[in-house]
């Protein structure tokens, strides 16, 4: 084992650099990597490599961008820069603790800590194109079972990758009798003017009548939030509403998703009413979702 350093350093400032006990090659790889300055928590991938000497590698949030990684290795220190074309560079120590990365950084005279682990799955490149801007939502790829916290699934959710990670794939099944009915299905894609993700899903698989649209945001402190408009046409009954007249209906509906662990999401499904935001169904409120092996 070898004793190195992380640090990444500007011309402007120098940082005291924190042991870090890794094999030589043990941080290159690929990392989902947390900034969290005061109180904003904001999510991204981290790309490093180490040729020799010479450290390079890739960075991607939605608050600064795409940016690039340089430095050396001198051993056992390491000099890295966070370098972006419209965000100040962010210098970075850290530490190396039972496979996770973590620390401090310090961007535009302000400090933070950062948390990295590396990827159990092929990550997408942190490139600020294709899924890079998906990042703040990457962790929702994947089967998921939902449910109470203390009961049998409810449903079953489904989100996947479109061709190149151009897009989510998102789906919903509900489970009744252990017999699965598919409920709505249809696209996440991402809004570069907006800087979040638009949605648009049919509700209605048997005749087309209803439709959810609306958006995906991603919150600071990395919940993310779907805010959703339904749309109903005539003769359909939405659920705990009035059959739809000959204009259609509307209603407005939000979920939330928070990761509590690699395998654990905690969701919540409110309708909005005459009296404020209620639980669509019973036990609505608080569910949990986890990821199907």
């Amino acid at each position: 084992m070898q004793r190195i350093f992380v640090v990444a350093g500007t011309a402007l400032s120098a940082i005291l650099a924190v042991p870090l006990v890794v094999g030589s090659d043990s941080v290159a790889g690929e990392w989902g990597i947390d900034f969290e300055l005061e109180g904003t928590r904001t999510p991204g991938q981290l790309s490093l490599t180490i040729d020799g000497r010479t450290v390079g590698g890739s960075i991607f949030s939605h608050h600064t961008g795409a940016g690039t990684v340089r430095g050396t290795w001198e051993e056992p220190v390491l000099h890295v820069t966070f370098e972006f074309q419209s965000h100040e560079s962010i210098e970075v120590d850290g530490r190396l603790a039972d496979g996770v990365l973590s620390g401090e950084f310090r961007t535009e005279g302000r400090k933070g800590t950062w948390q990295a682990t590396r990827y159990s799955r092929p990550a997408p490149p942190a490139t600020g194109h294709g899924e890079g801007q998906y990042a703040p939502y990457a962790f929702l790829i994947g089967e998921w079972n939902v449910g109470p916290e203390a009961g049998p699934s409810v449903g079953i959710t489904r989100f996947k990758w479109g061709p190149n990670h151009s897009y989510i794939w998102y789906s919903q099944s509900l489970v009744a009798g252990g017999k699965e009915e598919p409920h709505f299905e249809g696209m996440l894609l991402w809004n570069g003017v907006h800087k979040n993700l638009d949605m648009l899903v049919a509700i209605d698989l048997r005749y087309g009548l209803a439709q959810e649209q609306g958006t995906l945001t991603a919150a600071q402190d990395g919940t993310v939030v779907r805010d959703i408009a339904a749309v109903f046409s005539a003769g359909v009954q939405p659920l705990g509403m009035a059959v739809a007249g000959p204009d259609g209906a509307t209603a407005h509906f939000r979920q939330t998703f928070r990761a509590t662990g690699e395998k654990t999401i905690v969701t919540s499904v409110l309708r909005e009413t005459d009296k404020g935001w209620a639980a669509t169904f019973p036990g609505s409120d608080r569910m949990v979702m986890t990821r199907r092996e």
